[in-house]
């Protein structure tokens, strides 16, 4: 339990009395870094430093203080649950430098990453663009370039998706089995670290075409790489690399706006094919469970295409930005095709300076 000294010193942050440097200066002493310590571990006695203006800029502005908030669990949750908070920390500039410590710190199994803010994710999605907010986004559906902001960057996250393979046809009659999907594109979430000086070229990955059925079941058109500059590169269904686990689903803008609040870097394969000879099959799931969706924190392949039942035509291309494989053809006639994968997409997430 924190001491009279610990609720004393808390209460000069509170009034105002003591600020950002003035904590700085105590936090050099042994007993006032002792009773800090002990205050950021106790949840009840730390909440109110994060409700309140004078605590959270005095906190937020002393390096000293922030080392020790982004240890303590009890801390992080008192911030995480007040709106009051989140708001300082996406819209202050010293409430940017505790966010922007939080987002970079790399320590990956502690509790001090990003998902921490999970169960404020409304108030914090809420910020995102908003007009006094430093946590800014934008979506690529199509190639471009990410401008850098004039007043720099304190952190960066990139979430891409490769563009999905080309559904199989299969070329003839002779059989009663659906030609495979295309594989998923890949999925990456990269929190980068080393944060780039100039503008970025991104780029979208198409979709790999379905299968032109010529009498031969060869030709099947890949994914195209999505990018950023040279930091993030999700690969394209059906390229070396690419080629097992993955997921079920097709990745939707919304799963990947979710997905790049957890920044901690990781990545899945494309989604696997759907099977030769097994119609309405889809892709494995890289999690085992075709009914799981993105969540923050993971990164799922784009979903293997299904195989068309047999004697129904032409496989279903994906749909766009999605990074999903084509469908497999069935085997009515030689002129069914598989369909068309879908394109990839791309989501920076920054905190301007």
């Amino acid at each position: 339990m924190p001491s009279k000294a610990a609720y004393t010193l808390r209460d000069k942050l509170l009034s105002g009395e003591m600020d950002a440097a003035a904590l700085e200066a105590a936090l050099s002493t042994p007993a006032d870094l002792a009773n800090f310590q002990v205050l950021a571990t106790n949840l009840y006695a730390v909440e109110p430093l994060f409700n309140t203006i004078n605590g959270f800029d005095a906190v937020a502005g002393s390096a000293a203080a922030r080392a020790i908030i982004l240890n303590s669990r009890a801390a992080l949750r008192a911030a995480a649950a007040s709106d009051f908070a989140t708001q300082r920390l996406c819209s202050t500039g010293t409430g940017a430098l505790l966010l922007a410590e939080i987002l970079r710190d790399t320590t990956g199994g502690r509790f001090s990453h990003w998902r921490t803010f999970a169960a404020n994710y409304a108030r914090i999605k809420s910020m995102v663009n908003a007009t006094d907010s430093k946590l800014k986004r934008v979506i690529f559906k199509s190639s471009g370039t990410w401008t850098k902001p004039a007043s720099g960057v304190l952190a960066l996250s990139v979430a891409a998706v490769g563009g999905g393979k080309g559904g199989y046809g299969t070329g003839s009659t002779s059989t009663s089995i659906s030609g495979s999907g295309g594989q998923g594109g890949q999925i990456v979430v990269a929190n980068i670290l080393t944060l780039p000086a100039t503008d970025q070229t991104v780029s979208i990955g198409s979709g790999g075409a379905g299968k032109n059925p010529s009498g031969s079941s060869g030709w099947v058109g890949s994914g195209g790489n999505t990018s950023f500059g040279a930091y993030v590169t999700a690969v394209g269904g059906g390229l070396s690399g690419n080629n097992t686990d993955g997921g079920w689903q097709a990745f939707t803008e919304l799963d990947l706006q979710a997905a790049v609040f957890q920044v901690v870097s990781a990545s899945q394969k494309g989604g696997d094919s759907a099977q030769d000879g097994l119609p309405n099959t889809a892709g494995r799931s890289a999690y085992r469970n075709p009914n799981t969706v993105a969540k923050p924190g993971r990164a799922y392949g784009g979903g293997g295409g299904k195989g068309t039942s047999a004697f129904t035509g032409s496989g279903v291309s994906a749909l766009p930005n999605t990074g999903a494989g084509g469908g497999g053809a069935s085997s009515d006639n030689s002129t069914s095709s598989g369909g068309n994968g879908g394109s990839g997409i791309l989501i920076v997430n920054w905190l301007e300076a």
